[in-house]
This record gives structure tokens, sequence and C-alpha cells, in this order.
């Protein structure tokens, strides 16, 4: 386990240099960006604050170690990070792989060596100089992302450590606001490519980020039923936008 102080990154810092992008391009193209809502939902109070899970560590310490590094962090303790030659330049969670719908809701079948882990227990977190970094947890999901919807398009990012889960509660559309998760980590698809084997291969350019995440809405739905967290998040069977 190395022991070093691991900053988070300030999403609000890669959200402006995404804004700065999306700008640029819009002024060449001559398109007008959407305005971004200004009402925006509030968590519910009763949310827990996140505390790092040792067990958890404990749990997943020694199946990941082949696959990466442990820090230890002030804040969050133990999170690890996968080594470079498991991922590719630009790697983020939940893109390599694809969506399945099955009893419980949206799952996310990864393709990377840990997704067994990483993509169903815990949450991810970026963090500055060291990239995404796993926070371990026990409680599974068939995937801890949170979702928006435009109608033509659908996104998700990963959860950070912040949205806590409780079972009366669940997570839903204010997780956006109450966790500080801008554009900059949303993964976007055409409603057609939601289905697609490998998302990576369909992911729209995040230089689209700001303007998609401006003219969607969070449609986030994780849920306790029989004591197991389910996600249901997009309805293909109808529009979801605004």
């Amino acid at each position: 386990l190395i022991h070093q102080e691991v900053k988070p990154h300030d999403p609000r810092k890669e959200d402006a240099i995404v804004d700065a992008i999306v700008a640029y391009v819009d002024e060449k193209e001559g398109a007008k960006l959407v305005e971004p809502e200004v009402v925006m939902p509030i968590a519910p109070p009763a949310l827990g604050d996140f505390e790092p899970d040792e067990q958890a560590y404990g749990d997943f310490r020694g199946a990941l170690e082949p696959y990466g590094d442990w820090y230890e962090t002030p804040d969050y303790g133990p999170i690890w990070r996968p080594d470079s030659s498991y991922i590719e330049e630009g790697w983020q969670p939940y893109t390599n792989g694809s969506w399945d719908y099955t009893d419980y809701g949206w799952t996310w079948a990864s393709r990377d060596p840990f997704g067994w882990a990483c993509d169903h227990y815990g949450r991810w977190l970026n963090v500055r100089q060291q990239g995404w970094c796993w926070v371990p947890g026990r409680e599974w999901a068939s995937a801890w992302v949170s979702w928006r919807s435009n109608g033509k398009h659908i996104g998700w990012v990963p959860l950070p450590p912040c949205a806590t889960w409780n079972q009366s509660l669940g997570i839903g559309g204010w997780v956006d606001a109450h966790c500080g998760i801008g554009p900059g980590h949303y993964h976007f698809v055409t409603h057609a490519d939601f289905g697609a084997l490998d998302c990576r291969k369909v992911i729209v350019h995040r230089s689209n980020n700001v303007s998609l995440v401006a003219s969607s809405k969070n449609i986030t739905h994780l849920h306790s039923n029989g004591g197991v967290v389910h996600n249901h998040g997009p309805d293909l069977s109808r529009p979801q936008g605004i």
C-alpha cells in the first residue's frame, strides 16, 4: 500500500476546459450553445456522509493487486488505480463494455479484467495527476452510475463517493447537483447506439457534453428491491427528454 496524499480532481476545472472546447467548436460552426437550467433538484437531507470501508479494502485488496496499485488517502482511505498496461490512454470507467437489461435493471458488462469488482461495488473518483481511481465498497449493484437523456441521446457517469447508499432513499435525479457532477465526465451515445457491444466505438465526442447535459434531464433511479440494488435509468420505449 503506497502512502501518498492524493487530491481529488476538481470537476469544475475540467468542465471549464470542456466548455472552452465547445465554445471554440460552436464559434467555428456558427452554432449557439443551449443555456443550462438554473433550477436544480436538491438531495435528500438524510443522505449519509461517505466513510471509508476498511472491510471492503480487505475483501478486494488481493484480487485487484495484479491489475493496479493501492494508495492511502486522508479522505477516502485506501483507493485503487488500474495499471496502464490494462487500460488504454484516456480510459474512463464504464466505457470498455456494453449495457444489458437484466432482472436488476441496466447492467454493465465490462471487458476490463477488474470490472467484475470495480463496476459493481464501490465508487470511482477522478484524482489529480493519477487519473481514475476506485474507492472500495461492499454493496453490489448492476452499475453505480448517474443517467441523463434528452430523447435522442443517453448519457451515464460513474458515481463518486459522495453518492452514498441508503436503502430507504435510493439515488435519484438529484445526484448530479448533490455531488457536483458536471459535463466533463459523462459518456453520451445516441439511442440507436445504446445497445452497442463496445461503447468505446460509439461514445459521442466529449466536446459535445456541455450542450448535451444542458439539453437533457437526469433520469437516475437506483432503488432497493428485496435488499438488492436495482438500476432503472433509460426507458427505451419512450422519449426521456425534457
